[in-house]
């Protein structure tokens, strides 16, 4: 009887040992059929800090450029600007049919197409105790002609006040468009004036031009257009 009663409980040893052999014999597989699990993991890891540090390295990037641009924009305020403005009444100054006549009443004229006023001027916005003469642009008035004028300009004489006072050209106070200097600032131009200008100004001009007394007149009708353009520079 005790012998049977051995043989039995050395089955369930067996058994028991199979049982045991066959786990480990599972898990040994499962890990040399899944052998990437942990690197998976340890890279999944490593994506996850590499997003948070680009997280923070892009909104740390945003907050500065923000403050910059606060900067900026705070010096411009403090510091100030010059507006500088010119002010016209027509694009051309048109001749049509028109007479010769004297310098002396040349210089009165005072038709639509004859006279032109215009003023120029220069003011500073901002914090006045850090205003600074390089803050302004100095600027020329010069006179642009129309390509399709049939009149010679050495036949149109021109005259320029500026704040009631007459502007020299060449030490004359009346010139032919012919004898005017070319502007160095604006293509095709003539230069009438120029000014440097170190503090707030409010320019007023008055422009007159007319046909000479030696142009000698014929029954064809003639045109000269020109117009009056300010460069700062």
């Amino acid at each position: 009887m005790n012998s049977d009663r051995d043989n039995k409980d050395e089955e369930l040893l067996d058994i028991s040992s199979d049982k045991e052999l066959v786990r480990v014999a599972d898990e040994v597989a499962f890990d040399i059929l899944h052998p990437d699990i942990d690197n998976n993991k340890r890279l999944l890891f490593l994506l996850l800090l590499f997003i948070i540090f680009l997280t923070s390295i892009v909104s740390f990037m945003c907050f500065s450029m923000a403050d910059r641009f606060n900067s900026i924009k705070n010096n411009t305020i403090t510091t100030g600007s010059v507006l500088f403005s010119f002010s016209d009444d027509s694009n051309y100054i048109n001749m049509i049919d028109v007479y010769p006549v004297s310098d002396e009443v040349g210089m009165k004229l005072t038709g639509k197409n004859e006279m032109y006023e215009f003023n120029v001027s220069e003011k500073y916005y901002g914090d006045v105790s850090k205003k600074k003469s390089s803050d302004y642009s100095n600027y020329e008035v010069s006179l642009v002609l129309n390509d399709e004028n049939t009149i010679e300009p050495n036949y149109i004489k021109i005259y320029l006040i500026k704040n009631q006072k007459e502007v020299k050209i060449n030490d004359k106070v009346i010139n032919r468009i012919s004898e005017l200097p070319k502007s160095k600032v604006q293509n095709n131009g003539y230069t009438l004036i120029r000014n440097e200008i170190n503090d707030d100004n409010f320019d007023n001009y008055t422009f007159r031009m007319w046909l000479s007394s030696d142009y000698a007149v014929d029954s064809v009708s003639r045109v000269f257009k020109c117009k009056i353009v300010v460069n700062s520079y």
